[in-house]
This record gives C-alpha cells, structure tokens and sequence, in this order.
C-alpha cells in the first residue's frame, strides 16, 4: 500500500533531462572559471632589518624554469657579484651567475673562481681559470660578459689593466721590464724594476729617498683607479701612475707624511709596506680653492646647511683611497689618501699589526665591509687584543670595536641601508646578528629568516625553512659588500 504524496517516475526523468541539458547550455556558452593562483610563500616572524615587505621572486620556483644547478645533491653556496648573485655547485666545479632581479641565467661554466676583484672604474668583476690549466684565465662581469682572457703565466689582471710580468719574475727576485696593458693588448706603459745587490738593498732600508731619486718599486702594482696606477716601492712609499700621461708620476706619500714618530712612523721601525684596503666614498667641506682644501668632515646634522623643500640636501662623496701601512709585528697606520694629489685627509693606528700579504699578488685584506650610510667601514685586525675595528671614513676616528668575548665570535659579512649583518660563531649552530653600523648597538640577534647576500643594486637573499627569497632593500638604502673580496663568505646555515 503507498502512502504520501511522490513524484511520478515518468515526470521525474523528463524533469533530470531538462535540467542536465540546461546546464549544458549554459557550461557551453560561459568560458571555464580558472582556479585562484595559489598564494605565494611568505615570511614567518618579523623582517630582516633594512629589507622591503614584500618579495620580487622566489629563487628556485618550482612554477618557473629554474636552473638545474639548484638541485644540486649537495648543495649550492651563494656569494653576490654586482647585481648578480653567483651560484656555486658544492659537489663540482661549476658555477652560474643569475640576475638577482629577474632570474635570468647571465652565464655558466665549469671554470674556477680564482678571485673577485674590481675594473678600472671599480664594478665588481670575477676573474676565473681553467681547472685543469690555471694560466688559461678569463675575467668576466656581473653580465656574464668576458671583458679579459690569456692564457699567458706572465698576464696578471690588475683592476681593469693588465700588467705582464717578467720573463724570470718570481717574488723574490721581481727584476725586470713590466708592462702595461690595456685590455685589447695595446701597451699603455712601460717600467723596470732594476737589480738590487746586497749595498744597496741595505743602503734604500737604511737612507731615506730623496725628491731625485725614483724609488725601487716592488714589482706588481697594487691596483688602479681609472687612469690612476698605484705602485708600492721597496722604501714603503705608495705612488699614483697617470697611464694617460705615459705613465708619469701623479703623487707620492709614505708614512712619514701620514704620521709622526709618536704615532707610528718610528725610523727604528722596518720599512713599512703600503697596502690599500680599498677606495671609499668620503664626506667633504668645500673649503674653498688655491690652498684651501676640500678635507673630511663629519656627518651633519639637518641644522647645518639649507635644506630645500623640506629635505636636508647633501653634498655629493668624494671617493677616496684608504691605505694601511703594515709593519711585521708592530701596529699598522690607516690613512685616507686624495686620490687626486696624494695629500693625507687622516691618519690613524691600528691597536693590532697587520701584515701584508702576499706581496706577489697584492689583494686588499679579506673581510673590510664599508657601510655607504653612516661613512662607516668596518676593519678585520690580524692581531692584538681587538678582532674588529669601525672607521668613520670622515674624520679617521675609531667608531667602535670589538671586545667582549661574545662580540669576538662575530665576523662581519655585508651591510643594509645604516645596518651591519654579521654570522655568530658562540655556538655549535652559526647565527647572524644584525648591529647598527654607526654606534655597534644590537638591532636583532638571530633573525627569524638569514640573509644569505646582498647585491649592489638593492636585492637580498634570504633564506627560511629551505626556501630561498629574494626582497627588495627599503627604499633609499644601499647594500654593501667587501671591496675586492678574495675567497668566499661562509655558507648560510641552510647550506650546512
């Protein structure tokens, strides 16, 4: 017996049909809707210091074409060049530079990284050999373009220009005719380094050089700044080539011009060896012409000059070069030197010593990290009883050092905007630091995401939970790496 009130069979199908061939008609009128692209990964906890809200990209995006090199079995090391970010495989040789901007692989190879160093005009360059043959080298730029190559032992790329050694050049004996060469082989200039017998090798340690007399140069120069090639002689003076001038002699300064005997140019000393850490964009007081000199000054405040439209309007940096004359085992003097004339801006001892390095490939010491916001720069010592040293590039006074045993523990890596990064080795596991440039004062300990690099034109990598990112810096602020660093940075520790 049926009881209640039901549909009949027949109705009920002619019902479905109607409403099935409805929706057809309408699925088939009306474009698919497309799924929300999903959301991409974010940072959690707070933001490095000194970095935008938001990222440009994620590095190795498994919805885009990244390079196969980030899928290394071991791993990859990352180290910034220019605007570019190089990345090294860590289970071979084999390397490939990306734009930090876009991702766009610039160039890769299987070539060995022999150094970082800079051209003639001070753009980050990287100078690689040949693994199997090392005097087959090719510089490149942060482009991936090759501006360089040779494959002759003599040839040694000097910041932009190319000096040829020697037949029988060795460190010991540097005898010999030098040249100068632009990089397309054209020779600019020409020096000798003349025999040095046993008197007179004892006669220039133990007379001083007079205007008359050129001093004996070491060999190799120490590097260059445009036009500019500076050279390092057996008697301790740095002297400015002008390669547009057939190689004449721009300017000379030694360390009894940069300090007196009470602050280091002591005569009982041995000769002290010029090494320069690096050219520096310094602050400066126009005061006026003739003898008057445009000399350091100190940061201003807003009060001190008109501002326009509301804006403190600055003067524009002089670059400068910074010199260090080491000695041995006494402390070493810090100079910051005009690149025009060689006059002395400031003078400044070390409290450690710091001796030169191999003089047959000069370099700039490993470790200077320059911060362009606060005219900071902050200086590895080899020795004593302080590790690390900050220079107001203004006025050559020591900004502050590092002393506790806690401070000790931290090297120096890049800057941010008025930021100084830094990786803590206090502990089993490396951790980064974030200080403030200009006072030392603690910003962040152990951020919640590490900034592996940073590039020239304001791009960061950083690094969380295996994920890699890459963020803009904050508006107005420039990112910093050492001048001319040699060797790499350590890993970050997702590499490890």
């Amino acid at each position: 017996m049926h009881t209640g009130r039901g549909t009949p069979p027949a109705a009920a199908v002619a019902s479905a049909l109607l409403l099935s061939a409805t929706a057809c008609a309408s699925t088939s009128d009306e474009p698919p809707q497309e799924s929300p692209p999903p959301e991409p990964p974010v940072l959690s906890g707070e933001q490095p210091p000194g970095l935008g809200d938001t990222p440009v990209r994620l590095l190795d995006d498994p919805d885009a074409d990244s390079p196969d090199i980030l899928e290394d079995a071991m791993g990859v090391r990352i180290q910034s060049l220019g605007s570019a970010f190089l990345i090294s495989s860590n289970s071979e040789e084999r390397h490939l530079l990306q734009s930090a901007a876009d991702g766009q692989t610039l160039w890769e190879g299987s070539e060995r990284v022999q150094r970082f160093t800079t051209d003639r005009t001070g753009t980050p360059v990287l100078v690689l050999e040949e693994a199997d043959n090392p005097d087959q080298v090719t510089v490149r730029t942060a482009d991936g373009e090759q501006v360089w190559t040779t494959d002759d032992p003599r040839e040694r790329f000097v910041t932009g220009w190319v000096v040829r050694q020697p037949e029988d050049w060795s460190p010991d004996e540097p005898a010999g005719e030098y040249s100068v060469l632009d990089l397309d082989g054209s020779e600019v200039w020409s020096y000798t380094v003349p025999e040095l017998d046993a008197s007179a090798a004892e006669a220039t340690t133990d007379a001083e050089e007079t205007d008359e007399e050129e001093p004996r140069p070491r060999g190799l120069p120490l590097g260059a700044r445009n036009e500019l090639l500076f050279r390092a002689s057996e008697s301790g003076v740095l002297e400015a080539r002008d390669l547009a001038d057939d190689g004449a002699a721009r300017w000379q300064v030694g360390i009894e011009d940069v300090a007196d005997t009470s602050e280091g140019a002591d005569p009982a000393l041995p000769t002290p060896t010029p090494q320069i850490i690096g050219i520096f964009p310094v602050p400066t007081d126009d005061r006026g012409d003739g003898d008057e000199r445009r000399a350091p000054r100190a940061p201003a405040d807003a009060t001190d000059s008109p501002a326009v439209d509301g804006q403190q309007e600055d003067e524009p940096d002089d670059e400068q070069l910074l010199v260090r004359w080491s000695y041995p085992e006494h402390p070493s003097v810090l100079a910051m030197v005009d690149l025009d004339d060689g006059h002395p801006l400031w003078s400044l001892t070390e409290p450690g010593a710091n001796p030169a390095e191999d003089q047959a490939t000069p370099r700039p010491p490993s470790g200077t990290v320059a911060n362009p916001e606060s005219h900071t720069v902050v200086i590895p010592q080899h020795s004593g009883d302080v590790p690390v040293i900050a220079v107001d590039l203004g006025s050559g006074d020591i900004r502050w050092v590092f002393e506790d045993e806690v401070e000790r523990t931290i090297v120096p890596t890049f800057s941010v905007g008025p930021y100084l990064y830094g990786d803590s080795r206090s502990t089993a596991d490396h951790t980064q630091v974030v200080l403030d440039a200009a006072s030392k004062e603690l910003v962040v300990d152990e951020p919640d995401a590490y900034v592996e690099t940073v590039t020239s034109d304001g791009h960061a990598l950083v690094v969380q939970d295996q994920q890699r990112y890459v963020f803009p810096v904050e508006a107005g602020a420039t990112g910093s790496e050492p001048p001319e660093a040699d060797g790499e940075r350590p890993n970050s520790p997702e590499d490890e």
